[in-house]
């Protein structure tokens, strides 16, 4: 199933997908350590989508990673 969703990757390449609702929330994120968001179409189902709270932990473990996803991107920008 593809889905239009969120795609956070981190400056050491590690890709995170959640809702288009969490960019704001991590605006700050992105700012403070050089990451990137952009929106994509997805093959993962919305059970596969990270909550904003478990993106957290995520990103504080350095080794956490999400199975890779076919994507395309729809739209790139650094977040600001």
């Amino acid at each position: 199933m593809s889905i239009k969703c969120l795609m956070l990757e981190t400056s050491d390449r590690r890709r995170f997908f959640t809702s288009l609702s969490c960019r704001k929330s991590l605006a700050e994120y992105c700012r403070a350590f050089n990451a990137k968001t952009y929106v994509v179409r997805a093959e993962i189902g919305r059970a596969d989508l990270m909550t904003v709270q478990a993106l957290v932990r995520a990103l504080c473990d350095g080794i956490v990673r999400t199975k890779p996803a076919d994507f395309k991107m729809i739209k790139g920008r650094k977040a600001d």
